[in-house]
This record gives C-alpha cells, sequence and structure tokens, in this order.
C-alpha cells in the first residue's frame, strides 16, 4: 500500500486480491480466500495491525466498505442456487465477530457499496440502488432502474 510518497505498508497473501478498500479513517479491508473459504475480509486499523478476519464459506464476497469512522464495515455477499443468485448485506463493528446484522438485499447482482455522509449504506446492483440505515439495517429507500 503507497500514500502519495512511499510504500506504507506491505503483506503478502496466499491467494489472489479480489478487492479493497479504506476508509478516512484509515482503517481498510482487503478481500482475499483460503483452502477452506470462497471469501475472507482482512481488516486492518490505520496503524495496520489486522483488527478482525470474517470468512465466508460458500459465499463471494463482491465488495466491503468501511465508514468514515472506522467502526463500522459492511461486505456485500453472493451466494448462487442453481439459476438463482442470492445477494446478502452484512456488517460489523471491526474487531468484533458478532455481525450486527445480516440481511437478504435481493437477488440481482451487487455492483458497488458505499457509506454516505448521513450515515446511510448505498448498495448499488444491476437492478437498482438502495439505501441502508448503516446502525439497524432497515431499508431507507430503493430505486429501480426499470
Amino acid at each position: 500500500m503507497y500514500n502519495s510518497f512511499a510504500k506504507v505498508f506491505e503483506k503478502n497473501f496466499d491467494y489472489a486480491i479480489s478487492s479493497a478498500c479504506a476508509s478516512d479513517s484509515g482503517w481498510f479491508s482487503v478481500v482475499s480466500k483460503d483452502e477452506s473459504h470462497t471469501a475472507v475480509v482482512y481488516v486492518y486499523d490505520k496503524n495496520f495491525n489486522l483488527r478482525s478476519t470474517y470468512s465466508f464459506g460458500s459465499r463471494y464476497v463482491f465488495h466491503s466498505a468501511i465508514n468514515a469512522r472506522g467502526d463500522r464495515i459492511a461486505v456485500v455477499t453472493v451466494e448462487s442456487g442453481g439459476d438463482r443468485y442470492r445477494t446478502v448485506l452484512a456488517m460489523w463493528e471491526p474487531g468484533k465477530e458478532e455481525k450486527r446484522y445480516e440481511i437478504a438485499v435481493g437477488e440481482a447482482l451487487p455492483c458497488g457499496i458505499g457509506f454516505m455522509e448521513n450515515g446511510a449504506l448505498a448498495v448499488l446492483c444491476t437492478d437498482g440502488i438502495s439505501y441502508y440505515d448503516e446502525n439497524s439495517g432497515k431499508c431507507l429507500n430503493t430505486y429501480s432502474f426499470e
């Protein structure tokens, strides 16, 4: 990892990195996998210490996001069931193993997620965009592309 001037962090993973995200707080996450999980999210604090590891057995992590304060990480995953997909949004407080919540958000594929300045979490999927309360997971609004 580099800032504007130099390399500030280096870590080798056994498997390819599929995505990463960083927060204004300095916290960041890296998505990879391991020998027994299709996806693993590694969460680091601003001092580059590994704070949490979240593993997903057969679900694929499409995106992760950390809020500006660094006290919430959201992960959107997909599991396949034949010709259908199930997209799931999960929220944690980094450093804690227990989820704040996990909710099914539909059958469309996720394209991205991100925290808004007002605290809402935006989930962009192939069929529309939805906004969720970061604390409760309640859907605040949905806009369809159809």
